[in-house]
């Protein structure tokens, strides 16, 4: 069913910035944000608790005010307009459901307060209540429904005024695992279906990896890197990406360029091998960096010339397992399949696949290949 029909619209924000003041204190927490979203497009701003996502979000809702900056809805600056102005529909995370009234009541309420006819109230609330299956609750309370069938009420009520892009909240934290996979997969279908301009804010990278078609890491009130799910998986502009983004996170070994190596204990790595990072070796001093490897990445191997470790801990996740190794003065993790045999205490030669290997600057954390677009990198 194509129920929608909506308008939809890019945003933009620019040189964004909420400064909070509170008993003398001073919290920076968005720190001039540049970021455009496309018409269409959902985009999932990701990184932990006080990072400044949600922040980011109520600005563009219009539920804060910026300090500085501007925001754009379809070309039009609405930094001054009210919520209720930016016809934008946000979805919290407590669901904010009015509980003296039935779903029904719920989903139509914003229809009613615009003042709608009730032929075309009663149509899109049904129209928008089947498509995400929720028709047969229509005489129910929010009370007497599970945590899931709640959620879609609330999405049901945010969608079905039709507004120009849709903003979520954590929307999924409130869930229980299996629920909030099921969730997550409708949330999916749901944007696939109407395609609208949709802004999700999370902490947890599997939902950024699985809903995003571009991903928005922020630490500290900055944006670290925006891209698709696999190019921030693959190519992360620093360690804080690297690690955040992946479970676990991605491996960082401190290694020593000498001459045409790069020395990991008795691991030796040919600098010509690198194909990403070749250029920019050959014209560094021999000196520290840190190598930073994906644990499936990391194949065990009878070659001579691997890295001896010890095997430390096993972890089986069904078909496939999480080794803990240990080398001589640092320890690492690999992924491997659940018939490998391994157990705790044994010694293996461990290689890297050299086009996966990714090289960091030690003082700023940041991927040698981005050494030169670090500001470009922050307002992308």
């Amino acid at each position: 069913m194509n129920f929608w029909g909506g308008i939809m619209a890019d945003i933009l924000l620019k040189d964004l910035w909420k400064i909070f003041k509170s008993r003398g204190e001073v919290v920076e927490a968005v720190k001039g944000i540049n970021l455009h979203v496309m018409n269409g497009e959902l985009v999932v701003l990701l990184g932990p608790s006080g990072c400044g996502k949600t922040t980011t979000l109520r600005m563009i809702a219009g539920l804060e005010k910026p300090t500085f900056g501007s925001v754009f809805i379809d070309g039009e600056n609405v930094t001054k307009l009210t919520a209720r102005q930016r016809d934008i529909a946000f979805v919290f995370q407590s669901y904010a459901l009015y509980p003296h009234l039935t779903v029904y009541q719920n989903v139509e309420f914003p229809l009613k307060a615009q003042g709608m006819s009730k032929d075309v109230i009663s149509k899109r609330v049904k129209e928008v209540m089947d498509f995400l299956g929720i028709w047969e609750f229509k005489d129910k309370y929010p009370s007497n429904l599970d945590s899931g069938a709640q959620q879609k009420v609330a999405i049901a009520r945010a969608i079905v005024r039709k507004p120009k892009a849709f903003l979520l909240d954590e929307p999924l934290s409130n869930l229980d695992a299996k629920v909030r996979e099921y969730t997550r997969a409708e949330l999916k279908r749901l944007h696939m279906d109407i395609n609208i301009t949709t802004i999700y804010v999370t902490h947890d990278q599997i939902e950024a990896m699985s809903l995003a078609d571009r991903i928005v890491v922020m630490k500290l009130g900055e944006i670290q890197q925006v891209g698709k799910p696999r190019e921030v998986y693959e190519n992360p502009n620093n360690l804080f990406v690297a690690n955040f983004i992946g479970s676990p996170g991605m491996n960082f070994f401190r290694v020593v360029k000498d001459g045409n190596y790069l020395i990991l204990e008795d691991y030796r790595i040919n600098v010509n091998e690198l194909k990403k990072y070749r250029r920019i070796l050959s014209g560094m001093n021999d000196g520290e960096m840190i190598l930073g490897i994906r644990p499936e990445y990391i194949k065990l191997s009878n070659s001579r010339n691997g890295w001896q470790v010890k095997i430390d801990l096993v972890e089986p996740l069904g078909f496939e397992k999480i080794v803990d190794f240990l080398g001589k003065r640092t320890s690492g993790k690999l992924r491997t399949l659940k018939r490998v045999n391994l157990k705790p205490g044994d010694e293996v030669r461990i290689l890297f696949d050299i086009e996966k290997i990714r090289l960091f600057d030690p003082k700023t954390g940041w991927n040698l290949l981005r050494m030169d677009q670090v500001d470009e990198v922050k307002v992308s």
